[in-house]
């Protein structure tokens, strides 16, 4: 019984954060607002999930700064001495991260209160998005690995 719920679990964490990379992979921010805007959502609604596209990929890369420039110190930093020393790395990796994405997240607040974001006038585009192949087959690919996983489930608990 425990392995199976473990295969479910395991499963639609797998099919979720395939479909949420397969997104990030293929969809651009400017694209995603777009079709928010198209479909009249508030940007209240669009703006976190704009910035949480944007801002994972920045997170990546100060991390990796963070560690090259421990490395050039002498400090591996690695999963075994995480384990060992939880107290140095915490002093060496998060706290100069958290001080980047504070700096981080000034600087987008500030870059999106010039282009007008909050703005009663509506937004214009450059170019105007229509979807296309790419959009059905992602549809077509997020709706066969749900449908599996549906299936799967079912299977697992003697249903079918």
């Amino acid at each position: 019984y425990l392995m199976g719920t473990v295969i479910q679990i395991a499963s639609r964490v797998f099919i979720m954060s395939s479909a949420g990379i397969l997104f990030a992979l293929t969809t651009s921010p400017t694209d995603f607002v777009r079709a928010f805007d198209r479909l009249r959502v508030p940007r209240m609604f669009t703006f976190p999930l704009t910035v949480s596209m944007r801002f994972i990929p920045a997170l990546i890369r100060e991390v990796r700064e963070i560690r090259d420039s421990l490395k050039l110190r002498g400090l591996e930093i690695g999963f075994r001495s995480f384990l060992r020393r939880p107290g140095i790395c915490y002093r060496s990796i998060f706290i100069p991260l958290i001080i980047r994405s504070i700096a981080i997240s000034d600087e987008l607040a500030a870059a999106a209160e010039t282009r007008g974001f909050g703005s009663p006038a509506g937004r214009t585009y450059l170019h105007d998005s229509k979807p296309c192949g790419r959009d059905f087959i992602f549809v077509f690919a997020v709706t066969l690995f749900s449908l599996a996983a549906v299936i799967l489930d079912y299977r697992l608990r003697g249903v079918l």
